[in-house]
């Protein structure tokens, strides 16, 4: 395994998972970024159909052009670096948000 670093930020995702959303990133490991994934919906359906998540509503939008609500993935996850963009300019989490980040990141251990 690769040397971990911590990250603070946000990139879009390019996969058949993540479609072009936007992730939280908070680690990288050699050349996987661990991320919590950021939705508009507040369930998220799996890929077969069968199944369904619901996701944790954040108090504010990270992005700062966006009002509307958005929601964080309740559980980590570990993607390659080469499916992500550059990163957004400006997105941030808000302190309860960075809390609920948190709790989510302690899944990913």
């Amino acid at each position: 395994m690769g040397k971990s670093s911590d990250r603070d930020e946000f990139r879009k995702r390019h996969d058949k998972v993540g479609k072009g959303h936007p992730v939280y990133i908070y680690a990288k490991i050699g050349k996987e970024y661990k991320c919590i994934g950021i939705t508009h919906d507040d369930i998220t359906r799996s890929l077969d159909g069968k199944g369904k998540t619901v996701n944790i509503k954040l108090e504010k939008n990270p992005d700062p052009e966006d009002k509307s609500t958005a929601y964080m993935h309740p559980t980590p996850d570990k993607v390659k670096t080469k499916h992500f963009g550059k990163p957004l300019q400006g997105w941030k989490l808000s302190q309860k948000d960075k809390a609920k980040a948190d709790e989510i990141k302690k899944k990913g251990k």
